[in-house]
């Protein structure tokens, strides 16, 4: 019976949760408010309130989960690996990261668009995310120039370029509310622009 009633519980706050992120996809974050979210999940006041402070606590465990998704979905590149290149496992890395944000584009485009600005501890949040982004980033260029793949460059430089490039496509295509049918062709330009750029050569 007790395992129960917490499974209801459970149900109820990932209906809230699920509300929460309709309305924000609907109105954005600062225009939504608490009763819209209630309106949307069709649960009475006190109901909320048992399971969250306001808004911003929902939205708060609404990034937490995206942002450990989109960790968990960047798999450290193994340079000896037997099956598959350097190239190969970026690409996926890419693909995997982009599938998240393209299937959860409400919450990608308010984390690109609305999140910075909300308040002192959601920037350094923010900023502690980029950050570790741009560190992996780097540090696979710098494994890259070890083996010989890569040209010296900054690698820090280079890694906010590349990290740049991929939230402007992303922005670009959730703000349309249009996710690309084929995201692995997504995920194929974004590596030869920034792998191997533009230019033909002889």
């Amino acid at each position: 019976m007790e395992a129960m009633a917490v499974k209801k519980k459970e149900a109820r706050r990932d209906q809230i949760l699920d509300a929460a992120v309709a309305v924000f996809g609907e109105v954005g974050y600062h225009a939504a408010n608490v009763a819209d979210i209630i309106a949307k999940a069709g649960v009475a006041r006190g109901t909320f309130y048992q399971h969250f402070e306001n808004k911003r606590v929902v939205f708060d465990e609404l990034l937490d989960d995206l942002l450990e998704r989109v960790r968990d979905a960047i798999v450290d590149v193994d340079m000896a690996h037997p099956e598959k290149t350097v190239y190969v496992q970026l690409q996926e890395n890419v693909e995997r990261v982009l599938g998240i944000l393209f299937q959860e584009r409400a919450l990608a485009r308010i984390l690109l668009a609305e999140a910075s600005g909300v308040d002192a501890d959601l920037d350094l949040k923010l900023a502690g995310f980029y950050d570790g982004l741009l560190k992996l980033i780097s540090e696979t260029l710098q494994l890259g120039q070890m083996a010989g793949m890569v040209r010296a460059c900054d690698t820090v430089l280079v890694a906010t370029c590349i990290l740049g490039s991929v939230k402007e496509l992303v922005y670009q295509h959730t703000l349309r509310n249009r996710p690309p049918a084929d995201v692995a062709a997504v995920a194929r330009e974004i590596m030869a622009y920034n792998l191997q750029g533009l230019f033909t050569r002889r």
